[in-house]
């Protein structure tokens, strides 16, 4: 729980849970935004979260004992390691389990088969949906879309900043793979510095680059003679750096807090260049992350960035009172938190149904070789067993097991197999 998209997610994900009446507890190695979450929500602290084989073994005792005790209905994971730690537990101990996928990934054979997505699985955005089914053979049915939540309270105007200077606020983890916006801040720094003699860029965020940024913000500013350029590391009160802002650059839940706040924003990050949030450019499939876009470069930044200090009062108010009103209306934690409590029903309810009857029909013919009459037969057989024995489990002996799951989304066996068939 250190400063993080998904791990900021989760927090208010735990808060907006709470406050719909249910019990929450967080499992994570703690971290800096463990504070953040309210009383009501019970915090456990494991085994940090590594590849490490020790590690491994002392977070998957530590989740067995507390998943033992707890006396929980859904299990649900926020990274890859916790799920393929908890999905054994959970069907030990017979938990509702769901995943949430919060970014783009790399995907290898070996990953893919390490790689565990529950028996519900939330995405972020669209394009994560599209990965999910094209690369990890996830049935589309069981993938709901739910965007990040953003707490709209917390996150509000507060009124024009007190500082009369142009401030232009960033921020991201600065690693390898999410820094390049804070770079071609820096890149563009003195330009903006002899247009606008007042401006001032802060940079918030630590990571792998932190100190070379920081060092580039020196040099910056010894070059400009005044303080241009402030890399401050990772911060806890962004909600007042966001208060004292005219604009913002950066990408996903970063770029929805300062739009909550009613700043214009300019979407900039590792993935790609979406530009300045507007009516007419809302790039919510890749989760705002720009993914899809062309690749950001100084001039293109630099263009916009000048466009937007160039605005009048109301202009600038104009574009941060779309960018709040779209949050309030599809990114607000009180509707991510009704939308994820849907399908943790949804997992009981397919529970409920397996309980009451425990019937498993065993589908045997000609299915995974291609074949459109005999895959049509199945598609009727499966069509007829839903209508009439809801409470039946099917599972189908195919050629190709990994196709059929996809397209189905039920148990598939190898029918060349003999392990699998006995």
């Amino acid at each position: 729980l250190e400063y993080g998209g998904a791990e900021t997610y989760v927090c208010e994900l735990a808060t907006g849970l709470v406050a719909l009446g249910h019990r929450v507890t967080v499992a994570s190695p703690g971290g800096a935004l463990a504070a953040s979450l309210p009383g009501d929500v019970k915090h456990v602290m494991l085994p940090r979260f590594s590849r490490g084989i020790w590690d491994l073994l002392r977070s998957s005792f530590a989740i067995r004992r507390l998943l033992r005790k707890g006396g929980f209905d859904i299990i649900h994971a926020h990274g890859r390691l916790p799920a393929y730690i908890c999905q054994k537990y959970a069907k030990k101990f017979g938990r509702g389990f769901v995943v949430t996928a919060h970014a783009l990934f790399k995907m290898t054979p070996a990953l893919r088969r390490l790689s565990v997505w529950g028996e519900r699985t939330i995405a972020v955005s669209e394009d994560i949906k599209q990965l999910l089914i094209d690369e990890c053979d996830v049935y589309p049915g069981h993938i709901t879309v739910i965007p990040n939540g953003i707490d709209t309270r917390r996150f509000a105007p507060q009124g024009p900043p007190a500082n009369p200077a142009r401030r232009i606020l960033f921020v991201s983890r600065l690693d390898h793979d999410c820094s390049l916006g804070a770079q071609l801040l820096c890149r563009i720094a003195g330009r903006l510095h002899d247009d606008f003699p007042d401006v001032k860029i802060t940079l918030v965020g630590g990571g792998s680059e932190f100190e070379r940024i920081r060092a580039l913000a020196e040099g910056i500013n010894t070059v400009c003679g005044r303080a241009v350029v402030e890399a401050v590391g990772a911060r806890g009160d962004i909600e007042r750096l966001l208060s004292e802002a005219d604009i913002f650059v950066g990408v996903s839940r970063s770029a929805l807090e300062a739009a909550s706040c009613g700043l214009p924003v300019i979407l900039c990050g590792n993935e790609g260049y979406a530009g300045i949030l507007s009516e007419d450019n809302i790039p919510a499939h890749s989760n705002f992350c720009g993914r899809g876009c062309p690749m950001p470069d100084a001039e293109t930044l630099y263009r916009d960035v000048r466009r937007l200090l160039l605005m009048s009062q109301e202009e600038r108010r104009a574009l941060g009172n779309f960018g709040r009103e779209y949050v309030i209306a599809y990114n607000s934690s009180d509707r991510t938190a009704k939308s994820v409590v849907d399908v943790y029903e949804a997992v009981l309810n397919n529970r409920k149904k397996a309980r009451r009857g425990n019937m498993v029909v065993a589908i045997c013919g000609y299915y995974g070789f291609g074949n459109a009459g005999d895959n049509a037969i199945l598609d009727a057989l499966l069509s007829g067993a839903k209508k009439y024995a809801p409470e039946a489990r099917p599972v189908v002996l195919t050629a190709n097991t990994r196709a059929c799951r996809k397209r189905l989304g039920i148990d598939c066996v190898s029918r060349i197999n003999p392990f699998s068939v006995f």
